[in-house]
């Protein structure tokens, strides 16, 4: 069958009305944690936050695989059932991968709960934390039901309804964190409230499913078992692989140095995820933007090639500047956010930062090789870059406050990442840079932060000023300067107006970016 060219806009209209729903969520979700993040950290201090970061990457070691990939299953095998009306296997799909998705859980966080003493004990040496240990172990059973729940609420296309599970998951876990801290719960408080919220999220996705008149039954049968792990697997382990390094990190640093310096860590850590999650949705922005591209001719290389390229153009556009922003910002943030004590968080910040960066060119060669079906060489080769960067840890772990185990995990992961996974899509797909473009849009970055770094970070000592000039030159003279020196068209503002206008608040800042840069375009 062939498809005409309505048809993408269609689909990517589709698209853009479900992702909205969804960044929607992410947004808030991202918003109303960071509130939380900035009163944990002053009323915790670092010590105990330290703990509290201890205690959750501990679980993170063993829940990396995410929600085994069930959630990614489910999303599948229910959008397919839907769109077959096949009622009787939707149902049976849901309620086998819900139910699949709680005996993982119960297993993880026994296995977690059972290894909580020997890791206080032998590895980071406080057996004092070892109840804090066992408590984060139950996030794992929480987190792996909302998860179940999402998943099928998006594979359903239910928008609005995973919208409203992200506000009860956020509101739970703020409102019993801010509670057991005034009653002293100490660095408890936040993994009850995570646990919480996760059930209540959980909880709420159930009900709108039932109020849907989807009916669920706990029941595992072994064809539909066998089925989601199938598929899940695969993205369990490779979810896994990249997962592990940032809660390795922090083990590690428990190990060699104090709960306090693992504080600041845990700071770095948290913008990492938030770092994590921007990305991610760059990948649905960057993807999405060039959906017509990817399905336009006949050439299967040129269009992944074009994918590919238009992914790192749009990432470094529009994702990249934010991201510099935040180094070189990052004592004046840290310290209006997260107060002073925290003195070793900016450059933590910083170097995972910049790390983000160098992780766009391998993270957008993953998406290509897992969009092709190539999951088992992904796989693979995520190996072998967990094996060089821990292989590196023993020569690493003494370096003052940690920084060579950040640098390693940080730094290192990336570009070794980049170099194995862009050399794969250049020999499978003939991937090649579009040099000229891309070298214009980094060329516009390095300029906009010396800018910053030379003309205003000198001269301007009270850092909310700092911060509000900082943001205006972002605003007014980055996209001045992308337009006066080339790095973006008229037809690539046409492309980022068309597909951005059904999104909320992403298409009122593209609709600014636009109209701005548009003034000076070629």
């Amino acid at each position: 069958m062939e498809f005409g060219e309505d048809t993408f806009v269609n689909i990517g209209s589709k698209t853009a009305s479900i992702l909205s729903f969804v960044l929607g969520g992410k947004l808030t979700s991202l918003f109303l944690s960071g509130l939380l993040l900035i009163f944990l950290t002053r009323a915790l201090g670092p010590s105990s936050y330290g703990i509290y970061t201890l205690a959750i990457a501990v679980a993170g070691i063993f829940g990396s695989m995410g929600n085994f990939g069930i959630s990614t299953a489910l999303n599948k095998f229910v959008s397919e059932y839907k769109y077959k009306k096949d009622a009787v296997a939707l149902r049976n799909v849901i309620s086998n991968g819900i139910t699949l998705a709680l005996v993982i859980g119960i297993v993880l966080s026994a296995i977690t709960f059972l290894m909580a003493a020997p890791i206080a004990y032998y590895i980071l040496n406080d057996v004092a934390i070892t109840g804090v240990l066992q408590l984060a172990a139950f996030t794992l059973f929480t987190a792996m039901f909302v998860g179940a729940a999402m998943g099928v609420l998006v594979g359903l296309g239910k928008g609005g309804q995973v919208l409203k599970v992200n506000l009860v998951q956020s509101v739970v876990q703020i409102v019993v964190t801010l509670a057991l801290v005034a009653f002293g719960f100490g660095p408890s408080a936040p993994i009850l409230g995570l646990i919480l919220g996760y059930l209540g999220g959980g909880l709420e996705g159930v009900y709108l499913l039932q109020k849907g008149r989807i009916r669920i039954a706990l029941e595992l049968s072994i064809k539909e078992s066998r089925k989601l792990l199938a598929f899940s697997i695969p993205v369990a382990l490779s979810n896994l692989l990249v997962g592990i390094l940032p809660d390795l990190s922090v083990i590690a640093l428990g190990a060699y140095t104090t709960a306090a310096i693992v504080g600041n860590f845990g700071i770095a850590i948290k913008i990492n995820t938030l770092l994590g999650s921007i990305l991610t949705d760059a990948i649905a922005f960057s993807l999405l933007s060039a959906f017509t591209v990817a399905f336009a001719g006949k050439n299967t290389q040129e269009k992944i090639g074009s994918v590919y390229n238009y992914s790192i153009y749009f990432a470094f556009l529009f994702v990249v500047p934010a991201i510099a922003f935040l180094a070189v910002m990052a004592k004046p943030i840290s310290y209006i956010l997260f107060s002073g004590v925290y003195t070793l968080a900016p450059l933590y910040i910083a170097i995972i930062s910049l790390g983000a960066i160098i992780w766009i060119f391998g993270l957008f060669a993953t998406d290509v090789l897992v969009g092709s079906g190539k999951v088992i060489e992904v796989l693979k080769y995520n190996v072998l870059v967990d094996i060089i960067v821990i292989g590196l840890l023993p020569f690493v772990l003494n370096y003052q406050y940690g920084l060579g185990i950040i640098i390693d995990i940080f730094i290192v992961a990336p570009l070794i990442y980049d170099a194995i996974f862009f050399a794969k899509i250049r020999q499978v797909f003939k991937v090649r840079l579009e040099i000229n473009k891309l070298a214009r849009i980094i060329f516009v970055n390095v300029v906009n932060i010396l800018l910053i770094l030379i003309f205003i970070l000198p001269f301007i000592t009270n850092f909310i000023l700092l911060i509000i000039i900082s943001l205006l030159e972002l605003l007014i003279i980055y996209p001045l300067l992308v337009a006066a020196i080339g790095a973006v068209q008229r037809s690539d503002l046409e492309l980022v107006e068309n597909v951005t206008k059904k999104i909320p608040v992403v298409r009122y800042a593209a609709w600014y970016f636009v109209a701005y840069t548009r003034m000076l375009a070629k």
